[in-house]
């Protein structure tokens, strides 16, 4: 056996004792939300929509009525018409959607 030959069973055999190293377990990435408040000003249960004058929301939005959908149809009967609230929007990869709603007593 020649210089080349050991060599490359040495690189082989140590290669193939090394142990596996397991992949890294897949991390989710963060995921986006958004904590607003504000007055529920109507419901489109037709579209799925809260339509709510909200104040800022940090580092998303400013001050403003504009409607929002929700992520599930319950959510449209949680809060009625002038009811202050308290609401979370959070991203999808479909878009952002309105994911929970409080009543501020």
């Amino acid at each position: 056996m020649n210089f080349r030959h050991l060599i490359f069973l040495t690189s082989f055999f140590l290669s193939t004792c090394q142990k596996q190293q397991e992949p890294a377990p897949e991390q989710k990435p963060a995921v986006e939300q958004h904590i607003g408040q504000g007055r529920l000003v109507t419901v489109n249960e037709e579209r799925g929509l809260l339509i709510i004058d909200h104040s800022d929301i940090p580092d998303f939005m400013s001050a403003m009525t504009m409607p929002f959908e929700v992520a599930n149809p319950e959510l449209l009967t949680v809060a009625q018409i002038g009811d202050s609230i308290h609401f979370t929007i959070t991203k999808t990869d479909s878009g952002y959607f309105v994911t929970e709603v409080r009543v501020i007593k």
